[in-house]
């Protein structure tokens, strides 16, 4: 008896799924008859709101009952489309809870900013240590300026990290993505009128840099905003107008914005994909396959007076002189992709105006991640906004991983990695297992840190993994998107299933290294002065067991 009543209770919410939208204490399940056809008889969006925001046009009972149904979705944190949303969240339907959980508040921005942005977070295996760059939107009537230091979470110690502000020599001029490769920290800057844009390399312990890529045969780029970099050395890295057109701190364009191709061992750089050949309005955010097959790049060139402009997640295959066969991965419903990362089973998470869209490997939405209780978006524009209050939330996911599988700090999935891959390792085609070494051994909890602006139009998140084996092994990737005004960052807390769970056969690792984000760049007023030495915040352990991470770690904003 008992368990014919426990059956009758897990398949009630699927019978009463059907043309209805089905809410639990933080998920709701849209079903496809409610997703194809709009309850209301008139309605319309603009594009720079999520569908919850949908406006009914029509005075009646049923556009009543619908304007009720979209007012649910502030409320929870979790949208599913697809039932394989269920087996991610590690739960069996809407009715089970997943709560939200506030972590940290980050210091309010400066005087002089109209907003700030922590982006281009990176983890270093070698260092242990986290790092990621400030940016400030300077008010109007400035042009942006470099920041001199980058934050750095020393996680040696993951039970009592230290956040303190450190300063490259030479410093970066505004820089934006990041990615990790072979022992470095890579970072792509959009530069300003006295310093030229490129990648610039980082010895995560010395902190000295050094300009490796900067010119297109004697052009300067326009603002190169993110970069990945493969198994074998090669870069791609895009460019776009973000900086003259929302900073007003570089020199007019002379190049089509586009994705470059940069051959590390012989120095040959040419552009393989962008404007100059109509696809690409202003390139963002990138991110590769965990075999290094695909190149997601995403697109920005919508605004609310040019709807039909791009919010587009291309798709590339990857060949060993280029890229090929460009395809639509996804359109965006709201807004416009930014950063986005994939997972080990070929998963694709985009940052968008709604939050995070989970995309399966064939470019189907099957759920979405937003922050909940009235935020309207993970890292976007949301209610009423206190601009000295930043809150940082978390997400926990629970897998399995071999220690020797975390081999690809390349591929950006969203699950991070510690080593670097063996030359003689071949990955099959995701979602397809991969082969390992070793038995896969347990305890890791993954946290997705997101950032939420109250009023504006960008976003942003972070990845980072607790320790294997003692050892800390942790990125962050950002997804940044327009913001006009200060940012509050987000997350929740959330187990995700094993990944054997997902797909048969399948044994669960953590990978990952490269950012996701794509993000604009900002700065300050030039009467703002800073030291020179390390600040060190005084962040000491953390009574959460489950999250080692100091305030700060994982700060994710837009631009």
């Amino acid at each position: 008896m008992v368990f014919l009543t426990s059956l009758l209770i897990s398949i009630i919410p699927i019978a009463l799924a059907q043309n209805s939208v089905l809410f639990g204490p933080d998920v709701a399940y849209v079903s496809p008859e409610w997703n194809s056809v709009f309850p209301a008889a008139n309605f319309n969006r603009n594009i720079s709101v999520p569908f919850w925001e949908t406006s009914t046009l029509v005075s009646d009972s049923a556009a009543d009952a619908v304007e009720q149904t979209l007012e649910k979705f502030l409320n929870v944190s979790f949208i599913v489309y697809d039932e394989s949303f269920y087996q991610l969240l590690k739960i069996d339907n809407y009715t089970q809870p997943k709560g939200l959980e506030v972590i940290f508040e980050f210091p309010p921005k400066p005087s002089f900013a109209a907003r700030q942005v922590h982006d281009g977070t990176v983890y270093s295996p070698e260092a242990k240590a986290i790092f990621f760059a400030q940016l400030h939107v300077p008010l109007l009537g400035y042009s942006a300026d470099a920041m001199p230091w980058l934050w750095r979470i020393d996680i040696s110690n993951h039970s009592s990290p230290v956040t303190e502000r450190v300063y490259p020599s030479p410093q970066l001029t505004v820089a934006n993505g990041a990615t990790y490769y072979n022992g470095s920290v890579f970072w792509a800057q959009e530069g300003n009128y006295t310093n030229p844009g490129g990648i610039v390399k980082m010895d995560p312990f010395s902190l000295k840099t050094e300009v490796v890529q900067n010119n297109f045969y004697g052009h300067r780029y326009n603002s190169p905003n993110d970069l990945v970099i493969t198994n074998t050395g090669t870069a791609f890295f895009t460019d776009g107008y973000y900086g003259q057109d929302n900073f007003n701190d570089t020199l007019p364009a002379q190049l089509a914005n586009g994705i470059y191709r940069w051959e590390q061992s012989s120095g040959n750089i040419r552009m393989v994909a962008g404007a100059a050949e109509g696809a690409f309005f202003n390139p963002n955010g990138l991110a590769l396959s965990p075999d290094d097959d695909y190149l997601y790049i995403t697109n920005r060139g919508n605004t609310s007076t040019n709807p039909a402009g791009a919010r587009t997640i291309y798709r590339y295959g990857i060949t060993p002189t280029g890229i090929r066969d460009r395809e639509i991965f996804a359109y965006v419903d709201a807004g416009f992709p930014d950063g986005i990362k994939t997972d080990r089973e070929g998963r694709v998470y985009a940052g968008v105006t709604a939050g995070v869209d989970v995309f399966s490997p064939t470019g189907v939405l099957i759920g979405r991640i937003k922050v909940a209780n009235g935020d309207t978006a993970v890292n976007q524009p949301y209610g009423a906004y206190s601009q000295a209050l930043d809150k940082a939330y978390k997400v926990r996911y629970s897998l399995r991983s071999s220690v020797s599988a975390l081999f690809h700090p390349l591929a950006s999935p969203l699950f991070p990695i510690a080593t670097p891959a063996p030359s003689s390792y071949t990955q099959p085609t995701p979602p397809k297992s991969r082969p390992q070494a070793n038995p896969p051994q347990t305890a890791e909890t993954v946290y997705l840190i997101f950032s939420a602006n109250k009023s504006g139009e960008y976003y942003g998140y972070a990845v980072m993994t607790s320790p294997i084996n003692q050892d800390f092994a942790a990125t962050i990737a950002f997804a940044p998107a327009p913001t006009t005004s200060t940012n509050t960052a987000s997350a929740i807390t959330l187990d995700f299933a094993p990944e054997a769970d997902l797909v048969t056969g399948a044994t669960d690792e953590d990978l990952g290294g490269a950012t996701g984000s794509g993000g604009n760049s900002s700065g300050k007023s030039s009467g703002d002065t800073c030291g020179n030495s390390s600040e060190n915040l005084g962040v000491g352990s953390n009574n959460d067991e489950d999250f080692p991470f100091p305030p700060l770690a994982g700060v994710a904003g837009a631009v």
